[in-house]
């Protein structure tokens, strides 16, 4: 997650910018997906294992 340079952003209420490592962490878990941009998959698994991971 970004760090604001200024300004403010909230995510379920919480300003980001007052998170810590642990909090951002968790957020990335509960509330973002993640969606490759680059082909990033990984050669040793399927393409729904990859996906798994993705979802994990």
């Amino acid at each position: 997650m970004d760090q604001p340079s200024s300004g403010d952003y909230r995510v379920g209420g919480r300003s980001v910018g007052d998170m810590t490592a642990d909090d951002l962490s968790a957020l990335r878990r509960d509330y973002f997906g993640l969606i490759f941009q680059d082909y990033q998959l990984l050669g040793n698994l399927s393409a729904a294992d990859n996906f798994a991971v993705s979802t994990a």
